[in-house]
């Protein structure tokens, strides 16, 4: 379209036909060319390397990470091998009915706490004044994880969605939702940041891709709809009608699993995820008859002070998507309150022999190593066999009542070998075998109560 000056010129007759069709034809030219030009002048790659060399994370002659970690503490440098993907930045997918567990699973990715000394105002500027340090850092303290998390609210036909997208800088900081994850973060030891993005539901799995991009985020998290609605209302935990599997979620989680030049774990927490052991965060809750409102008061349940315990089963087989696993447990693991066992499931005995977790399981940090466990199942595994060990490592281990029992199960969404079901009927949907992968698509057909985290690793070819 040309330019409405240049239209007032051409009716003044002061631009001659000739004159404004070189203009009309200029200004398409520089329009249509101006971002391939961009593109090829300023490539994504470059525009990465650029963000990456200001943040002070790579060499810009080299490209090689600068790792520079105060007290990381790794054994040898073979150590640093297992720690080179361990995850510094983490982008969160925010939703309203699944906030308790992810906030759960967030908290793993905190650091411990540094022993400091408080005293009195008065008595600390004394101090100050000779110089005594006040501050004693834990030895080995790594760097706090950086997690963003993105809520993603739908744009409708109303006026009210037009004016939150005109808004949404202050909503993103009046939002209830971003604000408790910027304040739990806190006593979680994450460092946290959060925003608020208006778009079409069609726009969502293109916004987390791009905003991980933006951030280089070494991980981006998506936990799973309790709703299978891409909104992210609260609904109650007795409604049975519930499709946690409806077209609409499985849809776009397979949206962001294409975009592989990511690193991507999706959270499938069990319904009622906030409460430990399983239990039912609702059945005290339930009314029978008419109460008064004192006897409600004394009806609800209580949530009493717990120490948290964490267990995490990974059944490892192989492949880019189980390495990543196998790194990210061992991160997660650094958490003085968790546990692991990682247990090789060799279909053959070519898959028996795999250099990665034989490396993995001799070279463990020695901050890990008491609270990993690896194990090698025997040849010919099936299906079978990892779930019933899937449940034995899940089982509450403690009796108890100061301790809550959190397990977890990761698995890696692509499995490099091919194992056998060993007489275990496949009852998962195909849609969720393609969306979450074979394994897990096994452990939720066996109707496991445990939180399932699926990994698929980047591809180096697409990055």
């Amino acid at each position: 379209m040309a330019n409405p000056r240049q239209n007032i010129g051409l009716q003044a007759r002061i631009l001659s036909k000739r004159t404004f069709t070189i203009f009309v034809v200029m200004a398409l030219l520089t329009t249509f060319s101006t971002t391939p030009l961009a593109l090829w002048l300023y490539p994504p790659w470059y525009q990465k390397k650029l963000e990456a060399w200001k943040r002070g994370e790579i060499d810009w002659d080299t490209g090689a990470a600068i790792t520079g970690r105060d007290g990381q503490g790794d054994d040898d440098v073979d150590s640093a091998k297992l720690s080179s993907g361990r995850v510094g930045r983490l982008l969160v997918y925010l939703r309203l009915d699944n906030l308790p567990a992810t906030l759960g699973l967030v908290s793993l990715f905190g650091i411990a706490a540094a022993t400091e000394s408080h005293d009195h105002p008065e008595d600390k500027e004394k101090r100050s004044s000779r110089h005594e340090p006040s501050l004693t850092p834990v030895e080995g303290a790594e760097r706090s994880v950086k997690a963003h998390g993105l809520r993603l609210l739908q744009l409708t036909d109303r006026d009210s969605s037009f004016m939150t997208v005109s808004q949404v800088d202050e909503f993103s900081r009046s939002d209830p939702v971003v604000n408790i994850f910027r304040t739990v973060g806190q006593f979680l030891r994450v460092a946290v940041s959060g925003e608020v993005a208006v778009m079409p539901e069609a726009r969502f799995a293109e916004a987390l891709v791009s905003k991980s991009a933006d951030m280089s985020s070494d991980l981006l998290l998506v936990p799973w709809s309790e709703t299978g609605n891409l909104g992210d209302t609260q609904v109650p935990s007795s409604d049975v009608s519930v499709d946690r599997f409806a077209p609409a979620f499985t849809t776009f989680v397979k949206r962001v699993f294409q975009a592989t030049e990511h690193n991507i774990a999706v959270f499938f927490a069990k319904p009622n995820g906030g409460a430990p052991g399983g239990a039912q965060a609702g059945d005290g809750a339930k009314l029978t008859r008419a109460y008064s409102f004192s006897d409600i008061h004394h009806a609800l349940p209580v949530t009493t002070v717990q120490n948290r315990v964490h267990h995490i089963f990974l059944p490892y087989l192989g492949g880019s998507d189980d390495r990543l696993a196998l790194k990210l447990v061992l991160q997660l693991c650094e958490k003085h309150n968790v546990t692991a066992t990682v247990v090789h499931f060799p279909a053959t005995a070519e898959a028996a022999a795999d250099d990665h977790f034989a490396f993995a399981s001799t070279h463990v940090p020695a901050r890990v190593a008491e609270r990993v466990k690896f194990e090698t199942a025997p040849e010919g595994s099936t299906v079978k066999s990892i779930l019933d060990r899937g449940a034995s490592e899940t089982s509450a281990r403690t009796t108890n009542k100061d301790t809550a029992w959190y397990p977890l199960v990761v698995l890696g969404r692509r499995a490099a070998a091919q194992l056998q079901a060993g007489g275990v009927p496949h009852k998962a949907a195909e849609e969720v075998q393609r969306c979450l992968g074979a394994t897990a698509a096994y452990f939720v057909a066996s109707g496991t109560t445990t939180d399932l985290l699926v990994v698929q690793a980047r591809n180096p070819a697409s990055a």
